[in-house]
Protein backbone atom coordinates (compact mmCIF):
# COMPACT_ATOMS: atom_id res chain seq x y z
CA UNK A 1 0.00 0.00 0.00
CA UNK A 2 1.17 3.52 -0.80
CA UNK A 3 2.35 5.24 2.37
CA UNK A 4 0.29 8.28 1.39
CA UNK A 5 -2.95 6.33 1.73
CA UNK A 6 -2.61 6.49 5.52
CA UNK A 7 -2.52 9.42 7.93
CA UNK A 8 -1.59 9.75 11.58
CA UNK A 9 -1.84 12.85 13.70
CA UNK A 10 -3.60 14.60 16.54
CA UNK A 11 -7.07 16.14 16.41
CA UNK A 12 -6.72 18.15 19.62
CA UNK A 13 -4.47 20.52 21.55
CA UNK A 14 -4.22 21.11 25.25
CA UNK A 15 -5.64 24.48 26.29
CA UNK A 16 -2.80 26.44 27.86
CA UNK A 17 -2.75 26.28 31.65
CA UNK A 18 -5.47 23.62 31.85
CA UNK A 19 -6.04 19.91 31.45
CA UNK A 20 -8.80 20.56 28.92
CA UNK A 21 -8.44 20.04 25.17
CA UNK A 22 -9.57 21.92 22.09
CA UNK A 23 -10.87 19.28 19.65
CA UNK A 24 -11.19 19.60 15.88
CA UNK A 25 -13.94 17.09 15.17
CA UNK A 26 -13.93 18.06 11.51
CA UNK A 27 -10.39 16.75 11.16
CA UNK A 28 -11.64 13.22 11.76
CA UNK A 29 -14.23 13.46 8.98
CA UNK A 30 -11.90 15.09 6.50
CA UNK A 31 -9.14 12.56 7.11
CA UNK A 32 -11.58 9.70 6.74
CA UNK A 33 -12.53 11.13 3.36
CA UNK A 34 -8.96 11.74 2.20
CA UNK A 35 -7.22 8.61 3.54
CA UNK A 36 -7.88 4.90 3.61
CA UNK A 37 -6.56 4.53 7.16
CA UNK A 38 -6.53 7.12 9.95
CA UNK A 39 -4.54 6.93 13.18
CA UNK A 40 -5.49 9.48 15.84
CA UNK A 41 -2.75 10.55 18.22
CA UNK A 42 -4.81 10.95 21.36
CA UNK A 43 -4.15 13.16 24.39
CA UNK A 44 -4.99 10.52 27.01
CA UNK A 45 -8.39 9.99 25.34
CA UNK A 46 -9.56 13.47 26.36
CA UNK A 47 -11.05 13.99 22.88
CA UNK A 48 -13.54 11.18 23.16
CA UNK A 49 -16.37 12.63 25.28
CA UNK A 50 -16.82 15.24 22.54
CA UNK A 51 -16.49 12.65 19.75
CA UNK A 52 -19.23 10.64 21.47
CA UNK A 53 -21.43 13.73 21.53
CA UNK A 54 -20.92 14.28 17.79
CA UNK A 55 -20.94 10.72 16.45
CA UNK A 56 -23.04 9.11 19.15
CA UNK A 57 -21.68 6.25 21.24
CA UNK A 58 -22.95 3.58 18.84
CA UNK A 59 -21.72 5.59 15.85
CA UNK A 60 -18.25 5.87 17.36
CA UNK A 61 -18.24 2.13 18.03
CA UNK A 62 -19.22 1.53 14.38
CA UNK A 63 -16.31 3.72 13.23
CA UNK A 64 -13.87 1.81 15.41
CA UNK A 65 -15.30 -1.56 14.37
CA UNK A 66 -14.98 -0.60 10.68
CA UNK A 67 -11.20 -0.78 11.05
CA UNK A 68 -10.57 2.58 9.40
CA UNK A 69 -9.51 4.27 12.66
CA UNK A 70 -6.78 3.37 15.15
CA UNK A 71 -6.09 5.23 18.39
CA UNK A 72 -2.52 5.94 19.46
CA UNK A 73 -2.73 6.16 23.24
CA UNK A 74 0.90 6.63 24.17
CA UNK A 75 3.45 9.26 25.17
CA UNK A 76 6.90 9.51 23.61
CA UNK A 77 9.21 12.49 23.17
CA UNK A 78 12.88 13.39 23.27
CA UNK A 79 14.88 14.95 26.07
CA UNK A 80 18.36 16.22 26.94
CA UNK A 81 19.86 14.85 30.19
CA UNK A 82 23.51 15.90 30.01
CA UNK A 83 23.24 18.09 33.11
CA UNK A 84 20.94 15.74 35.03
CA UNK A 85 22.67 14.50 38.19
CA UNK A 86 20.28 11.67 39.05
CA UNK A 87 20.56 9.45 35.98
CA UNK A 88 22.76 6.41 35.49
CA UNK A 89 24.68 8.09 32.67
CA UNK A 90 25.95 10.74 35.12
CA UNK A 91 26.99 8.04 37.58
CA UNK A 92 28.94 6.16 34.91
CA UNK A 93 30.79 9.25 33.69
CA UNK A 94 31.39 10.54 37.19
CA UNK A 95 29.07 13.53 37.11
CA UNK A 96 26.98 15.77 34.85
CA UNK A 97 28.25 17.20 31.60
CA UNK A 98 29.44 20.83 31.46
CA UNK A 99 27.39 23.46 29.66
CA UNK A 100 27.38 23.24 25.84
CA UNK A 101 27.58 19.44 26.12
CA UNK A 102 24.53 17.28 25.57
CA UNK A 103 23.04 13.81 25.70
CA UNK A 104 19.83 13.08 23.78
CA UNK A 105 17.43 10.41 25.03
CA UNK A 106 13.92 9.13 24.34
CA UNK A 107 11.42 9.85 27.10
CA UNK A 108 8.06 8.12 27.46
CA UNK A 109 5.92 5.52 29.16
CA UNK A 110 6.67 1.81 28.90
CA UNK A 111 5.06 -0.13 26.05
CA UNK A 112 3.85 -2.86 28.39
CA UNK A 113 3.70 -3.80 32.05
CA UNK A 114 2.13 -2.08 35.09
CA UNK A 115 3.01 1.47 34.01
CA UNK A 116 1.36 0.95 30.64
CA UNK A 117 -1.72 -0.62 32.21
CA UNK A 118 -2.03 2.25 34.68
CA UNK A 119 -1.72 4.82 31.87
CA UNK A 120 -4.40 3.16 29.75
CA UNK A 121 -6.76 2.62 32.69
CA UNK A 122 -6.48 6.28 33.68
CA UNK A 123 -7.07 7.44 30.09
CA UNK A 124 -10.18 5.26 29.71
CA UNK A 125 -11.83 7.05 32.63
CA UNK A 126 -12.37 9.99 30.26
CA UNK A 127 -15.17 8.02 28.61
CA UNK A 128 -17.26 8.30 31.78
CA UNK A 129 -17.35 12.08 31.28
CA UNK A 130 -19.63 11.55 28.29
CA UNK A 131 -23.39 11.73 28.82
CA UNK A 132 -23.99 8.03 28.31
CA UNK A 133 -24.88 5.09 30.54
CA UNK A 134 -22.23 3.09 32.36
CA UNK A 135 -23.11 0.06 30.22
CA UNK A 136 -22.64 2.00 26.98
CA UNK A 137 -19.40 3.53 28.30
CA UNK A 138 -18.08 0.01 28.85
CA UNK A 139 -18.88 -0.87 25.23
CA UNK A 140 -17.05 2.23 24.00
CA UNK A 141 -14.04 1.40 26.19
CA UNK A 142 -13.89 -2.15 24.80
CA UNK A 143 -14.07 -0.82 21.24
CA UNK A 144 -11.28 1.66 21.99
CA UNK A 145 -9.11 -1.05 23.53
CA UNK A 146 -9.48 -3.15 20.37
CA UNK A 147 -8.11 -0.27 18.23
CA UNK A 148 -5.54 1.10 20.68
CA UNK A 149 -1.95 1.29 19.45
CA UNK A 150 1.44 2.44 20.75
CA UNK A 151 4.26 4.25 19.00
CA UNK A 152 6.74 1.86 17.33
CA UNK A 153 9.51 2.30 19.87
CA UNK A 154 12.38 1.31 17.59
CA UNK A 155 11.52 4.20 15.26
CA UNK A 156 11.20 6.66 18.14
CA UNK A 157 14.69 5.68 19.30
CA UNK A 158 15.92 5.85 15.70
CA UNK A 159 14.98 9.54 15.54
CA UNK A 160 17.32 10.31 18.43
CA UNK A 161 20.05 8.35 16.68
CA UNK A 162 19.42 10.29 13.47
CA UNK A 163 19.87 13.62 15.25
CA UNK A 164 23.05 12.40 16.93
CA UNK A 165 24.36 11.32 13.53
CA UNK A 166 23.47 14.70 12.01
CA UNK A 167 25.26 16.52 14.84
CA UNK A 168 28.40 14.41 14.50
CA UNK A 169 28.44 15.03 10.74
CA UNK A 170 27.85 18.78 11.21
CA UNK A 171 24.74 18.58 9.04
CA UNK A 172 23.42 22.02 8.09
CA UNK A 173 20.00 20.90 9.30
CA UNK A 174 21.32 21.13 12.88
CA UNK A 175 22.42 24.74 12.37
CA UNK A 176 19.00 25.57 10.91
CA UNK A 177 17.42 24.08 14.01
CA UNK A 178 19.61 26.23 16.26
CA UNK A 179 18.78 29.25 14.09
CA UNK A 180 15.10 28.39 14.47
CA UNK A 181 15.51 28.32 18.26
CA UNK A 182 17.27 31.69 18.45
CA UNK A 183 14.64 33.30 16.23
CA UNK A 184 11.82 31.89 18.35
CA UNK A 185 13.35 32.60 21.76
CA UNK A 186 15.16 35.93 21.42
CA UNK A 187 14.25 37.14 17.90
CA UNK A 188 17.88 36.86 16.75
CA UNK A 189 18.70 35.64 13.25
CA UNK A 190 22.13 34.00 13.26
CA UNK A 191 22.04 33.37 9.50
CA UNK A 192 22.07 30.28 7.33
CA UNK A 193 25.84 29.75 7.20
CA UNK A 194 26.75 27.08 9.78
CA UNK A 195 29.30 28.11 12.40
CA UNK A 196 29.69 25.35 14.97
CA UNK A 197 32.09 22.56 15.83
CA UNK A 198 31.28 19.18 17.28
CA UNK A 199 33.20 16.86 19.59
CA UNK A 200 32.06 13.31 20.23
CA UNK A 201 32.75 12.73 23.92
CA UNK A 202 32.43 9.00 23.38
CA UNK A 203 30.37 8.10 26.45
CA UNK A 204 27.30 6.42 24.96
CA UNK A 205 26.09 9.52 23.13
CA UNK A 206 27.66 12.44 25.02
CA UNK A 207 28.47 15.25 22.62
CA UNK A 208 29.81 18.81 22.74
CA UNK A 209 28.55 21.53 20.38
CA UNK A 210 30.58 24.74 20.32
CA UNK A 211 29.07 27.75 18.54
CA UNK A 212 30.04 31.40 18.02
CA UNK A 213 26.90 32.71 19.71
CA UNK A 214 28.63 33.92 22.88
CA UNK A 215 31.53 35.72 21.22
CA UNK A 216 29.64 37.10 18.22
CA UNK A 217 26.44 38.20 19.94
CA UNK A 218 27.51 38.60 23.56
CA UNK A 219 25.09 35.97 24.83
CA UNK A 220 25.72 34.32 28.22
CA UNK A 221 26.99 30.75 28.04
CA UNK A 222 23.94 29.53 29.97
CA UNK A 223 21.62 31.09 27.39
CA UNK A 224 23.62 29.69 24.48
CA UNK A 225 23.41 26.25 26.05
CA UNK A 226 19.62 26.48 26.29
CA UNK A 227 19.26 27.78 22.73
CA UNK A 228 21.36 24.97 21.28
CA UNK A 229 19.49 22.47 23.45
CA UNK A 230 16.15 23.73 22.14
CA UNK A 231 17.49 23.58 18.59
CA UNK A 232 18.65 19.97 18.74
CA UNK A 233 15.42 18.93 20.46
CA UNK A 234 13.44 20.63 17.69
CA UNK A 235 15.54 18.75 15.12
CA UNK A 236 14.85 15.51 16.98
CA UNK A 237 11.14 16.29 16.99
CA UNK A 238 11.12 16.64 13.20
CA UNK A 239 13.21 13.47 12.85
CA UNK A 240 10.74 11.69 15.12
CA UNK A 241 7.80 12.61 12.89
CA UNK A 242 9.77 11.36 9.88
CA UNK A 243 10.66 8.11 11.61
CA UNK A 244 7.07 7.61 12.75
CA UNK A 245 5.99 8.01 9.13
CA UNK A 246 8.29 5.09 8.41
CA UNK A 247 7.09 3.07 11.39
CA UNK A 248 3.39 3.60 10.70
CA UNK A 249 3.84 3.69 6.91
CA UNK A 250 1.71 6.82 6.91
CA UNK A 251 2.03 10.54 6.30
CA UNK A 252 1.55 13.01 9.11
CA UNK A 253 1.09 16.65 9.96
CA UNK A 254 3.67 19.12 11.14
CA UNK A 255 2.92 22.13 13.28
CA UNK A 256 3.30 25.41 11.43
CA UNK A 257 6.39 26.36 13.40
CA UNK A 258 8.04 23.06 12.44
CA UNK A 259 7.52 23.51 8.70
CA UNK A 260 10.65 25.65 8.14
CA UNK A 261 12.75 22.85 9.62
CA UNK A 262 10.99 20.20 7.57
CA UNK A 263 11.44 22.32 4.46
CA UNK A 264 15.15 22.65 5.27
CA UNK A 265 15.34 18.88 5.56
CA UNK A 266 13.76 18.48 2.11
CA UNK A 267 16.03 21.15 0.60
CA UNK A 268 19.09 19.46 2.06
CA UNK A 269 18.06 16.13 0.55
CA UNK A 270 17.52 17.75 -2.85
CA UNK A 271 21.07 19.07 -2.76
CA UNK A 272 22.35 15.59 -1.93
CA UNK A 273 20.53 14.06 -4.91
CA UNK A 274 21.57 16.58 -7.53
CA UNK A 275 23.55 19.64 -6.42
CA UNK A 276 23.70 20.96 -10.02
CA UNK A 277 19.92 21.24 -10.35
CA UNK A 278 18.20 24.57 -10.02
CA UNK A 279 16.84 25.28 -6.56
CA UNK A 280 13.87 23.01 -6.00
CA UNK A 281 10.63 24.73 -5.11
CA UNK A 282 9.16 22.36 -2.53
CA UNK A 283 6.22 24.35 -1.30
CA UNK A 284 3.33 24.21 -3.67
CA UNK A 285 -0.07 24.97 -2.31
CA UNK A 286 -2.75 22.95 -4.03
CA UNK A 287 -6.27 24.16 -3.34
CA UNK A 288 -9.37 22.10 -3.70
CA UNK A 289 -12.18 24.60 -3.35
CA UNK A 290 -15.55 23.82 -1.90
CA UNK A 291 -15.04 20.85 0.42
CA UNK A 292 -17.62 21.40 3.14
CA UNK A 293 -16.61 22.48 6.61
CA UNK A 294 -17.90 20.88 9.79
CA UNK A 295 -16.81 23.42 12.36
CA UNK A 296 -20.38 24.59 12.85
CA UNK A 297 -21.38 21.19 14.22
CA UNK A 298 -20.38 22.11 17.76
CA UNK A 299 -22.31 25.37 17.72
CA UNK A 300 -25.49 23.94 16.16
CA UNK A 301 -25.65 20.64 18.00
CA UNK A 302 -25.78 18.58 14.80
CA UNK A 303 -24.48 15.03 14.76
CA UNK A 304 -22.68 13.02 12.11
CA UNK A 305 -24.34 10.18 10.23
CA UNK A 306 -21.58 7.57 10.57
CA UNK A 307 -23.21 5.06 8.21
CA UNK A 308 -23.41 7.72 5.50
CA UNK A 309 -19.84 8.83 6.20
CA UNK A 310 -18.53 5.28 5.81
CA UNK A 311 -20.52 4.95 2.55
CA UNK A 312 -19.03 8.18 1.17
CA UNK A 313 -15.54 6.98 2.11
CA UNK A 314 -16.03 3.92 -0.05
CA UNK A 315 -17.56 5.72 -3.06
CA UNK A 316 -15.71 5.72 -6.41
CA UNK A 317 -15.61 9.53 -6.38
CA UNK A 318 -13.94 9.62 -2.99
CA UNK A 319 -11.41 7.00 -4.03
CA UNK A 320 -10.74 9.06 -7.15
CA UNK A 321 -10.16 12.10 -4.94
CA UNK A 322 -7.63 10.22 -2.82
CA UNK A 323 -5.90 8.89 -5.92
CA UNK A 324 -5.63 12.41 -7.35
CA UNK A 325 -4.17 13.76 -4.13
CA UNK A 326 -1.46 11.11 -4.20
CA UNK A 327 -0.64 11.79 -7.83
CA UNK A 328 -1.21 15.52 -8.18
CA UNK A 329 0.11 16.89 -11.46
CA UNK A 330 -0.67 20.12 -13.34
CA UNK A 331 -4.45 20.39 -13.29
CA UNK A 332 -5.97 23.82 -12.87
CA UNK A 333 -8.20 24.74 -9.93
CA UNK A 334 -11.18 24.78 -12.33
CA UNK A 335 -10.41 21.26 -13.54
CA UNK A 336 -10.06 20.03 -9.98
CA UNK A 337 -13.31 21.66 -8.94
CA UNK A 338 -15.15 20.12 -11.85
CA UNK A 339 -13.65 16.68 -11.34
CA UNK A 340 -14.71 16.38 -7.71
CA UNK A 341 -18.10 18.09 -7.74
CA UNK A 342 -19.75 14.81 -6.82
CA UNK A 343 -17.50 14.37 -3.78
CA UNK A 344 -18.38 17.85 -2.54
CA UNK A 345 -22.11 17.24 -2.79
CA UNK A 346 -21.87 13.89 -1.03
CA UNK A 347 -19.81 15.38 1.79
CA UNK A 348 -22.36 18.13 2.22
CA UNK A 349 -25.00 15.49 2.89
CA UNK A 350 -22.86 14.02 5.66
CA UNK A 351 -21.98 17.17 7.57
CA UNK A 352 -25.02 19.30 6.66
CA UNK A 353 -22.89 22.41 6.13
CA UNK A 354 -23.00 24.91 3.29
CA UNK A 355 -19.63 26.63 3.49
CA UNK A 356 -16.16 25.27 2.99
CA UNK A 357 -12.48 25.65 3.56
CA UNK A 358 -9.56 24.64 1.38
CA UNK A 359 -7.18 21.75 1.76
CA UNK A 360 -3.52 22.54 1.39
CA UNK A 361 -0.62 20.19 0.90
CA UNK A 362 3.10 20.64 1.08
CA UNK A 363 4.03 18.58 -1.96
CA UNK A 364 7.18 17.51 -3.68
CA UNK A 365 7.32 18.04 -7.43
CA UNK A 366 8.63 14.72 -8.60
CA UNK A 367 9.83 15.94 -11.98
CA UNK A 368 12.40 18.14 -10.24
CA UNK A 369 14.35 15.13 -9.05
CA UNK A 370 16.66 12.87 -10.98
CA UNK A 371 15.89 9.14 -10.88
CA UNK A 372 17.50 7.33 -7.99
CA UNK A 373 19.00 3.96 -8.83
CA UNK A 374 20.18 2.03 -5.80
CA UNK A 375 21.12 3.52 -2.46
CA UNK A 376 22.07 7.17 -2.10
CA UNK A 377 25.72 7.44 -1.11
CA UNK A 378 26.35 10.51 1.04
CA UNK A 379 28.33 10.93 4.26
CA UNK A 380 25.72 13.43 5.47
CA UNK A 381 22.51 11.38 5.25
CA UNK A 382 20.90 9.76 8.26
CA UNK A 383 18.81 6.61 7.94
CA UNK A 384 15.68 8.73 8.28
CA UNK A 385 16.80 10.86 5.33
CA UNK A 386 17.15 7.72 3.26
CA UNK A 387 13.58 6.74 4.12
CA UNK A 388 12.33 10.13 2.89
CA UNK A 389 14.23 9.77 -0.36
CA UNK A 390 13.02 6.26 -1.04
CA UNK A 391 9.39 6.55 0.02
CA UNK A 392 8.23 10.14 -0.42
CA UNK A 393 10.60 12.21 -2.53
CA UNK A 394 11.10 11.79 -6.25
CA UNK A 395 7.46 11.41 -7.17
CA UNK A 396 4.58 13.87 -7.05
CA UNK A 397 2.14 13.97 -4.19
CA UNK A 398 1.92 15.26 -0.65
CA UNK A 399 4.96 14.94 1.57
CA UNK A 400 3.13 16.40 4.54
CA UNK A 401 0.20 18.57 5.40
CA UNK A 402 0.03 22.20 6.44
CA UNK A 403 -2.04 22.29 9.56
CA UNK A 404 -2.43 24.43 12.63
CA UNK A 405 -1.21 22.69 15.78
CA UNK A 406 -2.10 19.33 14.27
CA UNK A 407 -5.76 20.36 14.36
CA UNK A 408 -6.71 19.89 10.72
CA UNK A 409 -5.45 19.18 7.24
CA UNK A 410 -7.45 22.19 6.18
CA UNK A 411 -6.22 25.76 6.31
CA UNK A 412 -7.89 29.12 6.13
Amino acid sequence: MDIRERHFGSIATLISGTEEVDVDVGAVIRRLILFDQVKIESIRLKEFPLLIAIFGAEGLIDLLDSGCIDIICDAQTSGQIGQNTVVQASDRRGGPLPLESYRLVTVGILQEGPDREKYVHSALQEIHKASISVKLAQKVKLALLSRMRTYPLEFVHAATTDTHTEIIRSNSFIWEAIRFATLSEIDLDIGHVPDFTVEDLGNEGDIRIATNLSTKYGLPVEQVHKLVERGILAATGVNQRIRLMEGFEAVTGFQNHELPLFNEKLSFLARQIDPEEQEVQFERVVTIAGLPDVEDLLSTGKTVDVARLLKVRDSPECRELRDWIRNVDTQTDEEIGSQFEEVRSRLASVVESGHGKSVRFLVTTGSAFIPVAGPIISPFLSAGDTFLLERLIGKPGPATFLNVNYRSIFGD
